[in-house]
């Protein structure tokens, strides 16, 4: 008897990270967001502009600009240090869109800070483990 395979598309395999996507022009305005990651809740801010939040978006901005032909690039484990010490961990995916004969570009942001928090902590608990081993054996 075969067994049923899950497609990894599935529904059920819905991942927990908390996603945002962005689409924004080629200036760095932000036209509409969906999701909820706070980055772009803070009132400090201010802005609607995603260069604000992501310089690194604007300095790769001339791979899309340069011929408007659809491109993804990726950019993982982006680091941002906010106000108050807050720390967080992004996974970006930018690409480029045509919506009503307007070139745009898209975001996805993935907060992967819960993620790297747990297995910077497995980490730290393997390491002092090796240590107390080589120092008290």
């Amino acid at each position: 008897m075969k067994r049923a395979s899950k497609s990894k598309h599935s529904s059920s395999t819905k991942s927990d990270v908390p996603t945002q996507i962005i689409h924004f022009e080629t200036s760095g305005s932000i036209i509409e967001s969906t999701g909820n990651i706070a980055v772009l809740n803070d009132p400090m801010l201010n802005t609607r502009n995603l260069f604000h939040y992501f310089p690194i978006v604007e300095s790769i901005l001339p791979t899309f600009v340069d011929d408007a032909k659809e491109r993804v690039i990726q950019l993982p484990k982006v680091e941002k240090f906010w106000r108050f010490n807050v720390h967080r961990i992004y996974d970006l995916s930018i690409k480029s869109i045509w919506r009503e004969k307007t070139f745009l570009l898209s975001c996805e942001i993935k907060d992967l800070t819960a993620r790297y928090e747990k297995l910077i902590a497995t980490q730290q608990r393997r390491n002092e483990s090796v240590i107390k081993n080589q120092i008290c054996p």
